[in-house]
């Protein structure tokens, strides 16, 4: 497998528990890893893109404003219409029996949602499968140099 990173030169920060994104991201890695049986090209990329109003009525659960995006496209086998339409949903099987407990991308879905973010999927069979995560960015300290802020209890932050 080829693992290909390509990152905004610009940081950005978002109100995000580390520790879940880490979790979402590597569900999300070891689902694409599952879809390449033979090999295949893993992108992960991280992007700013604004989100104006009328692009907001392609993504309804978010407001106008800008978003860090964090893109996950794998060269594997793609799914149909039918299973990409239930992916998120608790002990919905993307893997043969016995092969995963259904609970991996459901996870990733509510980390997404309690971070007041939205996650599109889009995939074909035999085309691959491209995840993108939108999480809000937030006006970050004088030095932006982290590139992800840690949430932590009762901070309100």
């Amino acid at each position: 497998m080829t693992l290909e990173l390509t990152l905004d030169a610009e940081p950005w920060v978002v109100d995000v528990d580390r520790r879940q994104l880490e979790e979402a991201v590597l569900a999300l890695a070891a689902n694409a890893q599952d879809a390449m049986p033979h090999g295949g090209r893993l992108l992960v990329q991280a992007e700013t893109v604004e989100i104006g109003s009328v692009a907001a009525t392609t993504h309804p659960d978010l407001a106008p404003g800008c978003y860090a995006v964090l893109t996950v496209r794998d060269s594997g086998i793609g799914m149909p219409e039918e299973v990409r339409t239930q992916l998120f949903e608790p002990f919905f099987p993307t893997k043969p029996v016995g092969a995963g407990t259904g609970l991996a991308l459901a996870s990733v879905y509510g980390i997404v949602k309690q971070h007041q973010g939205s996650i599109t999927v889009e995939s074909r069979p035999d085309a691959g499968t491209t995840v993108r995560i939108y999480l809000p960015r937030v006006e970050g300290p004088g030095d932006p140099s982290p590139a992800v802020g840690d949430r932590t209890e009762g901070s309100g932050s």
